[in-house]
């Protein structure tokens, strides 16, 4: 009979499961709770997770000097606080001064576009009320734009209180991942039978190789796109280049999309000093992406992701208005850990039914 079969029987589960999700959307406050604690804890382990696959070359490097894993750990954490201190000695105030100068100046662009529309269209060709309506949607575009990338940051942290016990929780998730991470694996293989673990040992091992490839090999070559835009917005003299190359740093993590969202406050900057910025910009930033597609990516990272480049944009668009801006950054690993689960999956039906 047709109920019989497993087809039959995955259509069901699929529909409880969908079934379950929707009613579980009606319980805000069941949801709203778990959804705070959910991020609290997440954060911590996302970010600690991201320096984890960072520090464990160095402090393997450091093992090798015949110094415990536990001591080479603090070492290491140590050496980083000490780089991170200088930096916000000795660079803070500069820093600083530039977010606030790019504050000021976005502040003020946004409060003069409506002349600078005027100017554009002319006074007497248009009739004012269309002028008024048109610069006012560019200006609420702009607006939207700016205060939905900062709610989404801000949404990372329910509270203020929250921040602070993030900001906490992030340096001890950290060092317990680096103390601790060689044993994760047999931990984990516990949890499968006992004639499971040889497959389940290759698949969690595959699954932190191109974890580990991914995110160190796209946070070096995101650094060495922020340096060379800081370069390139030095030479063609634009405002605020440290400010606009750090967003576009932040952004190259993104894979694809990243190149282009980078750009955007650089364009809008542009455009208010000198519409041939347009130009200056599109084409720093098309020797950039060759310079990174040539070069930096095929000999900084290792490890490719077999995914196509539609696909990457679609589950980063999906991603982005699932989870916010956290999505976009962990949407292409995620996919590709699941994408190798469901390849292992079917493998190992295949070997079974044999």
């Amino acid at each position: 009979m047709f109920y019989e079969e497993k087809t039959f029987e995955y259509l069901i589960y699929t529909i409880l499961t969908l079934i379950i999700v929707f009613l579980l959307g009606r319980l805000d406050f069941v949801l709203i709770p778990l959804k705070d604690a959910a991020s609290l804890i997440l954060v911590p382990i996302l970010v600690g997770g991201l320096f984890y696959y960072m520090l464990r070359p160095v402090v393997h490097m450091v093992e090798k000097r015949r110094i415990g894993r536990k001591h080479a750990v603090t070492i290491v954490l140590l050496g980083m606080m000490i780089i991170l201190t200088g930096i916000a000695i000795y660079g803070g105030n500069s820093i600083r001064k530039e977010f606030a100068d790019f504050y000021d100046y976005f502040n003020e662009q946004i409060s003069g576009a409506r002349q600078s529309t005027r100017g554009i269209f002319g006074e007497g060709d248009i009739p004012v009320l269309l002028i008024e309506n048109i610069t006012g949607y560019i200006v609420s575009i702009l607006e939207v734009m700016f205060s939905k990338f900062g709610k989404n940051i801000l949404g990372l942290f329910p509270t203020i209180a929250g921040i602070g016990t993030q900001l906490i929780l992030i340096p001890f998730a950290l060092f317990y991942f680096l103390k601790d991470g060689h044993r994760f694996l047999p931990i984990m293989l516990n949890v499968f039978p006992e004639r499971h673990r040889d497959d389940a040992k290759k698949i969690l091992i595959d699954i932190d190789r191109v974890i580990a490839g991914y995110t160190t090999g796209q946070l070096m070559v995101a650094f060495v796109i922020g340096v060379l835009m800081y370069i390139g917005y030095i030479i063609i003299d634009l405002p605020n280049a440290l400010v606009l190359s750090i967003f576009a740093m932040i952004t190259s993590i993104i894979p694809f999309l990243g190149a282009f969202l980078g750009v955007l406050p650089a364009l809008l900057v542009g455009i208010t000093i000198d519409m041939f910025y347009i130009v200056k910009i599109g084409i720093l930033s098309l020797v950039v992406q060759q310079i990174e597609s040539k070069f930096i990516s095929p000999n900084i990272i290792g490890t490719k992701l077999e995914v196509h480049p539609l696909t990457i944009i679609f589950i980063i668009i999906i991603a982005i208005s699932l989870f916010g801006i956290i999505g976009a950054f962990i949407a292409v690993p995620a996919y590709a850990v699941i994408k190798m689960l469901a390849k292992y999956y079917i493998r190992i039906k295949k070997t079974s039914k044999e």
